[in-house]
């Protein structure tokens, strides 16, 4: 049961706790945070990782990401 510390590896994961988030089948994670992080931080850093790919079938219609 390897697959958690390569998924850490592949997403620079440095310190903990930390935040990775995913989407899909394809196992592709990201990092959102790395280490303690106040929520004022945290709720930001999710914010910009949904709304990066919002023009995705996935992306909901009136979410609060800007458009352009």
């Amino acid at each position: 049961m390897l697959q958690p510390f390569a998924i850490m590896r592949s997403t620079g994961i440095q310190g903990f706790p930390t935040l990775i988030a995913g989407q899909g089948d394809d196992n592709q994670y990201e990092l959102v945070t790395n280490g303690f992080q106040p929520g004022g931080r945290i709720l930001p850093a999710l914010e910009q990782w949904f709304c990066k790919d919002a023009t995705t079938p996935s992306a909901e219609a009136g979410s609060a990401c800007p458009s352009g």
